[in-house]
């Protein structure tokens, strides 16, 4: 494997923490750590070395503290910049411990009442910087002053950090989020894509002139302008299932033709628009991922192992064909003699000549994304990102440990974690 270039992406509008020094202003975000100066200026950004949300921020026995969900993590100058130190259990000043609900208004509202009013911004924290005042708030950060409000917060920014989808569209990154909808890289930043019922979308897929969007409240279809919904009498959904009313879809892969997952089993669409339902072909309750390679597609369900067809026939694995579980979280395919099957806490399973088996050497066996390209195995867990050239190689500086979704091919890997997204690029 070639050296990878990595290029971060993350979401820093929710402001949890701010602590100022002189001119300077720390802010503690859900992308990590930011410095701004009295203009509002922002000076730095931390990413690398925390992880993706940061609590707290102050000055603890005369180095820079942060509070994270696991602790508490100090800035240890070095020569050739500096890193994060986890800090012991007791050396962990009260203050990085995050504030209740309750303590976090009283705190507010002892701070700067008025002002804190005035800011209709429903703040979280505050701060005096200069001869304003900074507001963090869920949307970002807010300096306000004699002159009025005005947000610091770089515009631009990647619309969510939980990224759960990634593909290219017209050699645009498109992304969509757990919690935050679906965005589009442009020259000048990215850009929410409007139209959608629903802040949590699953997945995302390029496809012609479209970005197929699965989301919990339907599939779409977005040409660049307007997002349209995919009617449900085209099989997409399955309200005429008299055992289950749910119109989550879940998972998205493109062969030669489109293929589309929700709880009941999969649907393709052909370039002619036939769409077509395999609810007979299948018995699981809970189909998850989908993988295609040209004619071929994998199906992952939480209740009945994995699940191969060419568009005619199909063949099932499960615990009773070699699987360890029938609890599979993710697939891949390589097209020529593979596909991979990722478990819920049993690492992942090569398919070769109708046997599966393990693949040793995974440091976490909790799988939660897989793909094929740059002629490599990428493996997506809860602790990190791996790699399998000639062994498994584990991928460093993620914004955040667990990877949600993998897209890899074209030289490059879109790497979707619950910090971030971040495009590996090979060198």
């Amino acid at each position: 494997m070639k050296a990878l270039a990595l290029t971060v992406f993350v979401n820093t509008l929710q402001v949890n923490d701010l602590h100022t020094e002189g001119d300077l202003l720390y802010a503690a975000t859900s992308g990590g750590v930011e410095v701004y100066d009295t203009s509002g200026e922002r000076l730095a950004h931390w990413v690398e070395g925390l992880p993706a949300e940061v609590n707290t921020v102050g000055r603890h026995l005369g180095r820079l503290t942060v509070g994270v969900a696991e602790g508490a993590l100090a800035w240890e100058p070095l020569p050739a910049g500096g890193s994060w130190i986890p800090l012991a259990e007791e050396e962990v000043p009260d203050w990085a411990l995050p504030m209740d609900l309750a303590t976090q208004v009283q705190a507010l509202l002892a701070v700067a009442p008025d002002q804190v009013q005035l800011a209709h911004l429903g703040p979280k924290v505050v701060a005096p910087l200069g001869n304003e005042l900074a507001v963090g708030t869920d949307e970002g950060l807010f300096l306000v002053g004699d002159e009025g409000t005005r947000r610091i917060t770089p515009e631009g920014q990647i619309c969510g950090s939980f990224v759960t989808g990634a593909t290219r569209w017209l050699g645009r990154i498109v992304v969509g989020t757990f919690d935050r909808g679906a965005c589009i890289l442009e020259d000048d930043g990215w850009h929410r894509i409007e139209g959608l019922p629903t802040e949590m979308i699953n997945d995302v897929q390029a496809d012609g002139s479209a970005v197929w969007i699965a989301t919990s409240d339907g599939l779409f279809q977005w040409n660049g302008h307007f997002a349209s919904r995919i009617p449900e009498e085209l099989g997409t959904t399955h309200r005429n299932s008299p055992a289950i009313h749910h119109k989550s879809v879940n998972g998205l892969a493109r062969g030669d033709r489109m293929w589309i997952t929700d709880v009941v089993g999969p649907v393709s669409v052909d370039d002619s628009g036939r769409w077509r339902r395999y609810r007979r072909s299948v018995w699981g309750r809970s189909y998850q991922d989908i993988a295609a390679c040209g004619g071929e597609a994998w199906v992952a369900s939480e209740d009945a192992g994995v699940s191969w067809t060419d568009g005619r026939q199909w063949r099932h694995f499960d615990a009773s064909t070699g699987l360890p579980d029938d609890w599979i979280m993710a697939v891949a395919c390589d097209g020529v003699a593979s596909a991979w099957a990722g478990t819920y806490q049993d690492g992942v399973w090569e398919m070769r000549g109708g046997q599966f088996r393990k693949i040793e050497g995974l440091p976490d066996d909790w799988i939660l994304a897989l793909d094929w390209g740059l002629d490599a195995l990428w493996v997506g867990t809860m602790g990190g990102l791996f790699v399998r050239d000639e062994g498994f190689q584990a991928v460093e500086g993620l914004p955040h440990p667990s990877v949600h979704d993998l897209t890899a091919g074209n030289g490059e890997v879109l790497v979707g974690t619950e910090g971030g997204l971040v495009v590996l690029e090979t060198s």
